[in-house]
């Protein structure tokens, strides 16, 4: 299913996360703080916030158009923020001057900037919108006037895949959190158009009015009244429930004749003695790190996924911090005796000591032994690795090494000091899957809910086999191993057209099994019209993956640009621009601006850091006035009260009219003192190796984030910034270092 995670912070000022984990809820504008005015929470309002949705099969079309209301009496300037579900293509982006729609054009993200700039310094109404993370979309508006206000419409696609035979579509509606936008009309309607007869149609969340045309259609009309329902997600559940293996296919054809699918597959809901029996290992941390809730929700989750195991199951069970700790040898049979034994004997790991992730996982996949059964290693961790090799390749080689049964390996991370990049690729490696919480979400109810569907495996080893067309490329490439109540959404082109035959395989047990299903790849012309997009998005999605793991490629980055200029569909090297002027965009301002893709790294390069890092060609060659509230617009937190000097991902603070004494960021604590923020490791007597002191903007400094993921949150708490990075003393100040010499890389190796 969609899961959003909604998180606000609100209070004089209001800042949002740009974190992969952690989404606000519902669209915000960020109003950039006018010079020699006091900070007005209640300059910009949402008025109007009207949705239409079109759901078709497992696709939902979305057009949300925003509209806000400028109550300062000036121009103001802001960051419109919107958060996204998984997989989501944005199709257009629009602003609205004097009343006509201005619709982008996709260019090259360094490019539009450029031009965003230039044209903001011309007065002029332009909006620009940036893939700012994964989840999280901004866009910057200027200017707002007093007059007209803004007026934003937002044009994107997502699929909506099936558990237990229901899907469920969620839009982010957490606006009335924000004082500011108390009033504010809001109506979303939605058409719901399924090939599979729906069964059931209903929202868990607000009331609606519900006109159901016979089996395959509904419609749906949404108007929160009370504030309750104005201040949580729409979420709209459709039940499509099968008892057998059903496989659907949607096909379309683009204006170019190139043609498109996509299938729907799913095992169904089959009888208990269907359900495989299977091995099970969870390896689950207790280092210091873990003490207090986490290691008691961790506890509580365990119980859960134990008493849920089926008779025929085995399992086993490590816990690690610096060391690793094993509840029994071998794998036990789950009854209830060995359940409640390792309930207590986890009860009994109090939280304390480094993270010895190497071994934990070694001695996790070593328990799995050659049978026929499904095997799953169950993987949590709050930390990075501090013990044994602490590099990410050399884990996930041993991993590879250790891993000869092929268990699938589902790895849960918590909070945000973590490598999620060393997470995601031993889940991609393992076949399995990457799960994330955030600090403040319940880690017994996230697990709990994953621990359902693992609970019941129908096929391992899936295939699927479309003859009668050629099929050139699709993804996933390779198909997760089913559950019950499981659904798999696979996107592919071909070539031809005629009657095909698709074939899925699988094992249970030591059985293979087919399931063969007749259908037809003849496309209409005008239907389906979203298929290239969602394919061109896997597409995307599969190249910058490739890249995260093996570095940038040109060749790569040229064919993530093309796709993304072809489709329309945000990058982390394109943008959208919405301009007056946008005519010129592709005539002279292609000889001013260039045409060439920026070099940026796409999310998670920086394999020692969680969130994407900021690179000096991003930002550097900017005018130094700018800097700062670009700076922080990209690595994080945008603020309304400039002189908070607030920003990264990770920092969280409430700012009153003064400047903050206490700030966090990246993990670490800093406190203002004497004109600086002091990382707290100096203040409890940390001794430096080193001291580099970087003059702040300089292009020591930005050259120095480059190098230095984490430095990215640390210096976003203020201008001048001491902190500790790995032994080395570093100082931002108004003086210091403006360009390296040398080979200063060598302080931190």
């Amino acid at each position: 299913m969609n899961r959003f995670t909604p998180r606000l912070l609100t209070g004089v000022v209001t800042m949002v996360l740009l974190a992969a984990l952690s989404i606000p809820a519902g669209a915000l504008i960020i109003i950039k703080p006018v010079p020699h005015q006091p900070p007005n929470p209640y300059a910009l309002r949402l008025t109007e916030n009207n949705v239409q949705v079109m759901i078709t099969d497992r696709v939902a079309e979305v057009t949300a158009e925003f509209v806000y209301e400028n109550t300062s009496g000036i121009d103001l300037e802001g960051t419109f923020l919107f958060p996204l579900p998984d997989e989501a293509a944005v199709n257009n982006f629009s602003l609205f001057v004097n009343g006509e729609e201005i619709t982008a054009e996709l260019l090259d993200r360094d490019r539009a900037r450029r031009i965003y700039e230039d044209i903001v310094r011309r007065q002029k109404d332009p909006a620009l919108l940036e893939f700012a993370d994964r989840q999280l979309l901004q866009a910057r508006i200027y200017p707002i006037t007093p007059r007209d206000g803004a007026k934003v419409r937002l044009y994107y696609t997502h699929p909506v895949p099936a558990e237990f035979g229901t899907a469920e579509f969620v839009y982010p509606l957490s606006i009335e959190k924000l004082e500011a936008n108390a009033g504010c009309r809001i109506e979303v309607n939605v058409t719901v158009k399924s090939t599979t007869p729906l069964k059931t149609v209903y929202s868990p969340t607000h009331t609606v009015d519900l006109e159901q045309d016979g089996e395959t259609s509904a419609y749906i009309t949404c108007i929160p009244a009370t504030a309750g329902q104005r201040a949580a997600d729409f979420h709209l559940l459709m039940m499509t429930a099968d008892d057998k293996v059903t496989a659907n296919f949607l096909t379309c054809r683009d204006a170019h004749g190139v043609q498109y699918f996509m299938g729907m597959i799913s095992p169904g809901m089959p009888d208990d003695e269907e359900i495989l029996p299977k091995d099970v290992v969870f390896c689950l941390d207790r280092s210091g790190s873990m003490e207090g809730e986490k290691i008691e929700q961790a506890r509580a989750a365990l119980k859960f996924c134990l008493n849920r195991l089926n008779t025929d199951d085995r399992f086993g069970l490590v816990v690690f911090n610096s060391d690793v700790e094993i509840f029994h040898k071998g794998l036990l049979a789950a009854d209830s005796e060995n359940r409640n034994a390792a309930v207590e004997f986890f009860q009994r790991a109090l939280a304390g000591g480094g993270t010895f992730i190497d071994g934990a996982l070694k001695t996790s996949l070593e328990m799995f032994e050659a049978n026929s059964r499904p095997r799953y290693l169950v993987f949590l961790t709050d930390g990075l690795p501090t013990v044994g090799t602490r590099n990410a390749e050399e884990i996930l080689a041993h991993a590879a090494i250790k891993n000869v049964h092929e268990a699938r390996v589902f790895t849960w991370g918590v909070g945000y000091d973590l490598n999620a990049g060393l997470l995601n690729d031993l889940a991609q490696q393992g076949r399995g899957h990457a799960s994330y919480v955030e600090p403040g979400q319940d880690l017994e109810v996230e697990l709990s809910h994953f621990f359902e569907r693992l609970n019941r495996p129908v096929l391992a080893d899936c295939k699927l086999e479309i003859s009668g067309v050629k099929i050139t490329e699709i993804y996933p490439p390779e198909l997760p191993d089913m559950f019950a109540g499981s659904e798999v959404i696979v996107v592919g082109r071909y070539e031809g057209g005629s009657p095909v035959t698709a074939m899925l395989s699988g094992r249970q047990g030591e059985t293979y099994k087919q399931f063969v299903f007749a259908t037809n790849f003849s496309p209409e012309e005008g239907r389906y019209q979203f298929l290239p997009k969602l394919w061109a998005g896997r597409r995307i999605g599969y190249l910058l993956e490739d890249m995260r793991r093996n570095g940038e490629n040109r060749e790569v980055i040229d064919e993530v640009v093309a796709l993304s200029k072809q489709y329309g569909i945000i990058t982390p090297y394109t943008s959208f621009l919405v301009a007056p002027e946008q005519p010129a965009l592709s005539n002279g301002w292609d000889q001013e601006y260039g045409d060439t893709p920026s070099g940026i790294s796409p999310p998670g390069t920086d394999y020692t850091t969680t969130r994407r890092t900021v690179t000096s060609e991003k930002i550097k060659n900017m005018p130094v006035t700018d800097v700062s509230d670009i700076l922080r617009a990209q690595i994080g937190i945008v603020g309304k009260d400039d002189r908070s000097k607030t920003g990264g991902a990770g920092a969280n603070e409430l700012v009153c009219e003064s400047q903050s004494v206490f700030k966090t960021a990246g993990g670490k604590s800093f406190t203002l003192r004497d004109g600086f923020y002091v990382d707290a490791d100096l203040l409890t007597g940390a001794a430096p190796t080193d001291t580099l002191m970087i003059k702040k903007f300089s292009n020591a400094y930005f050259e120095l984030l480059g190098l230095c993921g984490p430095c990215n949150e640390y210096f976003s708490v203020g201008d001048q910034v001491k902190v500790i990075y790995r032994g080395v003393l570093i100082i931002i100040s108004d003086e210091g270092i403006a360009e390296f010499e040398g080979d200063w890389h060598s302080l931190f190796r």
